[in-house]
């Protein structure tokens, strides 16, 4: 689990960033981005039960998601901003490999690794 201080909980923080933030776009995630100000980057994980009515199927996917955002978050080169990611349908057919290779696209698209 990420920490405390690096986590979006609230719904009025994730309204924010849907509304006045960027997305990118790919077949599994859609990938929200504001700049906050603040020191760290804050992280929030949107799986609906468009994707799964299953509640196991959803939180699996948040673990997975959350475990490969911890993993790449010492690549990342910037500070001060909010992420979402939004988990699309598709998600729940895929392997690991295949849903790490799409958090890492979209990192890379959305300019947030080192060069």
């Amino acid at each position: 689990m990420l920490p405390r201080e690096k986590r979006l909980r609230k719904n009025a923080e994730f309204d924010t960033v849907y509304k006045s933030g960027r997305y990118f776009s790919e077949r599994f995630l859609t990938l929200y981005v504001l700049k906050n100000g603040a020191e760290n980057i804050r992280c929030g994980f949107s799986i609906s039960k468009k994707v799964s009515k299953k509640a196991t199927v959803r939180n699996k996917i948040k673990r997975q998601l959350s475990h490969i955002f911890r993993e790449e978050l010492s690549l990342i080169n910037v500070n001060g901003f909010d992420l979402i990611f939004v988990a699309r349908k598709s998600m729940i057919d895929i392997e690991f490999f295949e849903i790490k290779k799409s958090v890492c696209s979209l990192l890379k698209r959305a300019n947030f690794y080192l060069k």
